[in-house]
């Protein structure tokens, strides 16, 4: 009794889901999503792809259409087979992958799937388990589970394609296939060897494999392809691009550092032959390369050549990256006061400051002294360490960039700089091409890939501010720039340097308009532009008569039509202009600390501007009065009667006037001695206070859109810059960078993106170059361009061949690097009873191993 309590008996339910039938159903539901494109025959190129499980491991299923379109119908496809293959018995209403198996087209098309060469199928799934999932081998007890849900589930929705497994590993390429409608099916299978097999290693001993496949009475009427291709290793006379004095000439190299052909290929073809018409056997084979029908030519690229332009842009890219500043990264070891040291590197310093100016202002540089740099006194300013560029190499950099070229003179003269701004990125803010930024970006690029990277940008950084403080303080000019204001169009690094060039601009005019005043008064009082008399001299501008030499010198010109209301003549005053602002000071006036502030700064600015006007303009106009001023200073405030005579608009009038306050307040003098509205001392001090503490990731973003303008020069000027296809890339390129520098943070991923597409055609150039080196002929552009895009060029012309000759078979018989074989039959299968029904072999036989991939359909219904 207590056996029978204890006794327990299992219950199996045949109702639980199995695992086969779960990725049926998994499989079934996505290839419905997949339905409107499975099957289209005509459609482009592209893959779809989703993930199923089978007990506990992933699979990725993908579908891929590599885009071949076959004939428009299958009755066209059986004509032109039945001529091909001579059997009038194979249906039209056969699959469409059997067809694509026998189809005489798409042979050997190299840059397409593999599968898709081996077995001529357009369309396909692809079953192979997920990366890092266990291991990517699968066994053949789980390639025959996927194999049958593959099969059930193609069979339950109708679908003709073909599906591939993939079996062991990987690297092996090694797949099993099927694919079954109409009472059909095609079994697909791959093997491969290391090392080819004695009696398959000629086309006899391959056919006897292929008809053994289909039975000894089988497969008299077979069609073979034969290809031999002969690879030829790529011998171009290639000089590397670098240059080691590649600071001297301060322009970008272009080029690839190694031959980027790695070699060429010629393909011999034979296609569509019966297989009873060719001998090929161990003794004797008749397929020489002259007698081939087609020949056609191929380049294969070295995957690792890189060039030395895409280089400096993605090392420009990752310095974008940088947050930190000079100061930060150069630490305690930014300046070296040493006397010996300074000794040894003075020649090129001398030699630049001969050359911007006079022999008094020669100095070392480093010999400037401020309290925004740290009070750096004595010595030249080099960075201790192993890293960055040398003295010596300073030394050539700084005067290619501070000193003005005749030539730069005579570019900006003939407009020639004005026509370069074709290589501009479009709508970038960024700088003018060809001025002083040009030139910065190009050697900030070299130094980061030659000399240190940041540390190396950031020596040269420092050497380039000290220099700006070198012009300020001895109010030099600075070189390869045009006068301007600051523009908000421009970087903002650019309208710092328009800034600093205003600068020392200005003060060169007041120093000469003091001087001339100076002189012109026959005192020797030095008094300037900041040391304006503030006190009235009590004396009313009604009394001053005659007009005071110093008024005379104030005066720009007699208004050609007013007068004033007194009737003596209205003299037009200089006047001072309003200070230049960059776009980030501007910002901060308007942005102080609420509207409020805003408005009192704008109305402070603003008075300040008309204060100095009516100063200069009582100065010249002795006796004036308020109306004579608004009639010249803005004549809609002044109303005509119509009777000659008039009076000011109401604004004017009305109590609490800010005109009429500002007239009575203002004293008569000209701008020579007035206080200046523009403090150029102040403004300079803080241009160079905020280049120094510009972080070098701020830097290299404001410059990198003015980069890519001179890597736009340097490949557009390039001998074979005008192949279509290289003129499209870089074209392509260039607008890809359009919009850059108006964001507040770059995105690092665009700015390597951007790289990457200007690095693709550095490549493209570099494969024309090496191309043209090899294909000597004098019209080899169109070829050069068919390589270019990738294709295998047909060699249609007698020279074409005869170059195919040369490079190729010169010195003797060449041995082919792989021969291919594809055979294509249609026969019943597997009785001679049976439909006849499409078979084919591919085999191929190289250096590298014996490949061999075949795909054998059989009749079910007529079994």
């Amino acid at each position: 009794a207590e056996a029978d309590e204890t006794e327990v008996f299992e219950i199996k339910d045949f109702t639980t889901v199995s695992p086969l039938e779960r990725l049926i159903a998994a499989i079934e539901r996505i290839l419905k999503e997949w339905t409107p494109a499975l099957g289209d025959e005509f459609m482009d190129p592209f893959e779809k792809e989703a993930q199923v499980e089978m007990t506990g491991r992933l699979y990725t299923l993908r579908f891929v259409h590599c885009g071949r379109s076959l004939v428009a119908s299958p009755s066209q496809i059986t004509k032109q087979l039945e001529r091909l293959l001579v059997h009038e018995n194979f249906e039209d209403d056969c699959p469409p992958a059997m067809l694509s198996m026998i189809a005489p087209c798409g042979d050997f098309v190299h840059h397409r799937h593999f599968l898709e060469r081996w077995f001529g199928v357009s369309q396909f799934l692809l079953v192979q388990p997920v990366a890092g999932e266990f291991s990517t081998k699968v066994s053949l007890s789980e390639a025959k589970f996927l194999v049958s849900a593959l099969s059930v589930a193609t069979g339950n929705l109708a679908l003709a394609i073909p599906f591939f497994i993939q079996v062991h590993d990987a690297e092996r390429q090694s797949y099993v296939g099927h694919t079954a409608i109409n009472g059909t099916h095609v079994q697909f299978e791959t093997n491969s060897l290391p090392v080819t097999p004695p009696g398959y290693a000629h086309v006899s001993g391959l056919l006897d494999l292929f008809r053994s496949q289909l039975g000894q009475s089988m497969g008299e009427n077979t069609s073979l392809t034969v290809r031999f291709t002969y690879a030829r290793a790529s011998q171009a006379d290639w000089v590397p691009p670098h240059s080691p004095e590649v600071y001297r000439n301060g322009a970008l190299e272009c080029g690839s550092y190694e031959d980027p052909v790695k070699c060429l290929h010629l393909a011999t073809t034979w296609p569509h032959c019966r297989a009873d018409a060719i001998v090929d056997n161990s003794v004797y084979s008749e397929l020489q390369p002259a007698s081939a029908p087609s020949w056609a030519l191929r380049a294969e690229w070295d995957p690792d050549a890189s060039g030395v332009l895409g280089e400096v842009l993605f090392d420009f890219v990752r310095l974008c990256g940088v947050v930190r500043n000079t100061s930060a990264i150069l630490g305690d070891k930014a300046f070296v006061d040493d006397d010996a040291a300074a000794k040894k590197s003075t020649a090129g310093k001398d030699a630049l400051r001969a050359l911007t100016g006079g022999s008094t202002d020669v100095r070392r540089l480093g010999n400037v002294v401020g309290d925004v740099m740290g009070g750096v006194v004595g010595g030249v300013v080099r960075v201790t360490g192993q890293h960055g560029p040398t003295a010596e190499d300073l030394d050539v950099i700084l005067p290619n960039i501070f000193v003005e070229t005749d030539k730069w003179n005579q570019s900006l003269k003939a407009g020639e700089l004005e026509a370069a701004q074709r290589h501009c990125i479009p709508g970038a803010k960024a700088a003018p091409h060809g001025h002083l930024l040009s030139l910065l970006a190009v050697y900030l690029g070299q130094v980061i890939v030659h000399d240190g990277g940041a540390i190396g940008a950031a020596m040269l950084w420092k050497e380039v501010v000290l220099e700006l403080r070198w012009h300020w303080e001895h109010l030099k000019p600075l070189p390869r720039l045009v006068a301007r204001q600051p523009d908000s169009r421009h970087c903002l690094l650019q309208q710092k340097i328009d800034m600093l060039q205003c600068c020392i601009s200005t003060q060169l005019a007041r120093n000469q308009q003091r001087s001339d005043l100076a002189t012109a008064a026959g005192d020797s009082d030095n008094e300037g532009f900041h040391s304006a008399i503030e006190e009235d001299d009590g004396r009313s501008s009604a009394d001053a008569s005659p007009l005071p030499r110093d008024a005379q010198r104030g005066t720009k010109e007699t208004h050609p039509t007013l007068k004033l209301l007194s009737g003596a003549p209205l003299r037009v005053p200089f006047v001072q202009e309003a200070a230049p602002l960059t776009e980030d000071v501007a910002e901060q006036q308007l942005q102080v600390d609420g509207p409020d502030d805003a408005t009192e700064t704008r109305k402070r600015i603003y008075e300040g501007s008309l204060r100095s006007d009516m100063s200069a303009f009582k100065a010249v106009n002795p006796g004036c009065e308020l109306a004579d001023f608004v009639r010249w200073h803005s004549p809609r405030d002044w109303i005509d009667d119509g009777s000659g005579a008039g009076h000011m608009s109401a604004r004017m009038t009305q109590d609490g006037n800010i005109w009429q306050t500002l007239w009575d307040e203002a004293v008569p003098r000209t701008i020579a001695r007035q206080r200046s509205l523009f403090d150029t001392t102040s403004e300079a001090e803080r241009v160079l206070a905020w280049l120094e503490a510009l972080p070098l990731g701020k830097l290299a973003t404001q410059l990198f859109p003015v980069l890519l303008a001179v890597c736009h020069e340097t490949l557009s000027s390039q001998p074979l810059a005008n192949v279509p296809s290289i003129a499209a890339s870089l074209e392509a390129a260039r607008l890809m960078g359009k919009g850059l520098g108006w964001a507040s943070q770059e995105d690092l991923d665009r700015l390597e993106t951007i790289a990457q597409s200007f690095a693709n055609v550095e490549t493209l150039l570099s494969r024309a170059r090496s191309l043209g080196q090899q294909l000597v002929l004098s019209d080899n552009r169109a070829l050069v361009q068919d390589l270019l895009d990738g294709r295998e060029v047909l060699l249609l012309e007698a020279h074409q061949r005869r170059l195919a000759e040369l490079l190729f078979m010169e010195g003797g018989p060449a041995v082919p690097s792989s021969r291919e074989v594809i055979f294509r039959c249609v026969a019943p299968r597997p009785n001679p009873a049976s439909r006849p029904v499409a078979h084919r072999m591919y085999a191929r036989i190289a250096d590298d191993g014996f490949r061999i991939a075949g795909a054998f359909s059989e009749d079910t219904t007529f079994r």
